[in-house]
């Protein structure tokens, strides 16, 4: 999975989706933000057990300025993910998942 979506747009998305995190969290399970990239949309999705949140991003939404290089789906920590996007230093940001089941942030010089 390989996406590049504009950084502010994607903060704003992310704030919306960690409403539905609680921030004592008793199973870990409901800690993260499920991302699927799919041909035309970027899907996030949070959840803690009662409420769950599914954001579609189209990648026709100009605002979004979203590229999908390549589909695919992972869960990552909700909270640190949003920290290190809020950190970025650029306006574009880059999310890959590496064959090596990591994934590189990248916004920038920054990595």
């Amino acid at each position: 999975m390989k996406f590049t979506m504009n950084r502010s747009f994607l903060q704003n998305k992310l704030a919306t989706i960690l409403t539905a995190i609680d921030s004592k969290v008793i199973n870990p399970i409901f800690s993260g933000v499920k991302i699927v990239a799919k041909a035309t949309s970027l899907f996030l999705t949070a959840s803690n057990g009662n409420i769950s949140i599914e954001l579609e991003i189209p990648s026709a939404d100009k605002d979004a300025e979203l590229i999908i290089q390549e589909e695919g789906g992972l869960v990552l920590p909700a909270r640190f993910f949003n920290s290190i996007v809020n950190k970025l230093p650029q306006q574009e940001v880059v999310v890959e998942q590496m064959s090596n089941q990591q994934v590189a942030i990248s916004s920038g010089s920054a990595l």
